[in-house]
């Protein structure tokens, strides 16, 4: 089942219980989430622990003001210690947020809460639990290096969308934190291993995203290139389709061609994610910056959003266009399976060929590939 991210859910139908006010049954919300999820509405004043179940995901839209209903909200999650907690709260209550806190709230919505958002944060928690669950390959998932930094990008990449939607900015000590174990997890077990397990854990722009990172370490690392230009590339990947937090899911899932009108839409995340990152952190990377910003600019002028040509586009975003039309092409969606290597590499050779792309690096792309180094083996360190 695909979420708002694309990300995926139980297949079976888990069960929601739908905390609200006793006057406000919210009967949108029920129904729209009931699509996905088997709903039980209660009001807070008559909710009570036989409404709970293991595993169940609780989603609280109450005001929390008032030490009765907190009081007896505590009682109620005392009893369910497992499962997501979401919390719906408006936007300017610090307090309602800071109660949500204490009443064990696994995130925080805005009010009205959205359905997408809240398929989205439930998707994550399931999401992460199974990563944990599979990736350690027999250890704790602690101590194995693909889980942990897949671990530790998608917790990042959730929390850039939220910030960009407009809940919190970048943290960009989480990001470098993310790329950097990113970085040495695949030179330590292999690129084709972690680009298999993000597939098997994600979907849609969340997998994007963590394949083009993917794809940017490893042609990087084979390459020979530095430590700190690899995580300036793994920052770049994780990065890059931030401003897609605001492009309609619809769109972004669409299975067709787009109508004109949608594509329009669609081709300003770019801008939309460099604003973000630009006025949240001043200190962000002006190469990565340009990266987020130019990543679909073709050296021909023919790309977006600026119909920048030749030397206008920094090496840094040269690499991850590539990667980022690799990544595209390799993703697997509900709709469409992987394409394979050597189907990706005449595609980019022959828009090296149109003179959108730089022929050395998809020459060394190709090399690369061939020779298994990008897509098939594990990366072996260099001094």
């Amino acid at each position: 089942m695909s979420g708002p991210w694309g990300t995926d859910m139980p297949t079976t139908k888990t069960r929601v219980l739908l905390v609200h006010e006793p006057d406000t049954v919210p009967v949108d919300l029920a129904r729209a989430l009931g699509r996905d999820f088997a709903v039980t509405t209660r009001a807070w004043t008559s909710a009570t622990t036989a409404d709970l179940a293991a595993g169940m995901a609780v989603i609280v839209d109450v005001d929390l003001d008032g030490a009765d209903r907190v009081a007896r909200l505590k009682g109620l999650l005392a009893a369910k210690p497992d499962g997501p907690r979401l919390f719906a709260v408006d936007r300017n209550r610090r307090r309602a947020r800071i109660q949500a806190g204490v009443l064990g709230a696994t995130a925080c919505v805005m009010r009205p809460p959205s359905i997408d958002e809240l398929r989205g944060h439930l998707a994550a928690v399931w999401r992460r639990a199974s990563i944990t669950e599979d990736l350690g390959r027999g250890e704790s998932p602690a101590e194995g290096p693909g889980a942990r930094s897949i671990l530790a990008a998608d917790t990042a990449l959730g929390d850039l969308f939220e910030a960009c939607l407009g809940r919190g900015t970048v943290d960009q000590d989480q990001v470098r934190a993310a790329s950097s174990q990113v970085t040495g997890a695949i030179q330590e077990i292999g690129l084709e291993p972690w680009l298999e397990a993000v597939r098997s854990h994600h979907g849609g722009t969340y997998q994007h995203c963590l394949l083009v990172t993917g794809i940017a370490v490893g042609f990087g690392t084979a390459l020979g290139l530095g430590r700190l230009d690899l995580e300036r590339l793994a920052m770049a990947g994780l990065t890059h389709d931030v401003g897609k937090a605001k492009i309609p899911v619809a769109l972004l899932d669409k299975p067709g061609r787009l109508a004109e009108r949608e594509f329009g839409l669609v081709k300003k995340h770019p801008e939309y994610g460099w604003d973000f990152l630009r006025r949240s952190d001043p200190t962000m990377d002006p190469a990565i910056l340009d990266a987020v910003l130019h990543h679909h600019e073709y050296l021909d002028g023919s790309g977006y959003p600026h119909g920048l040509t030749g030397r206008e586009i920094p090496d840094l975003t040269r690499i991850m266009t590539i990667c980022d039309i690799y990544g595209a092409l390799a993703e697997r969606r509900a709709y469409k399976a992987p394409m394979q290597a050597p189907e990706i590499l005449k595609i980019l050779q022959s828009m090296a060929e149109a003179g959108k792309l730089e022929r050395a690096l998809v020459d060394a792309f190709a090399t690369l590939s061939a020779g298994e180094a990008v897509a098939r083996r594990p990366l072996r360190r260099r001094a």
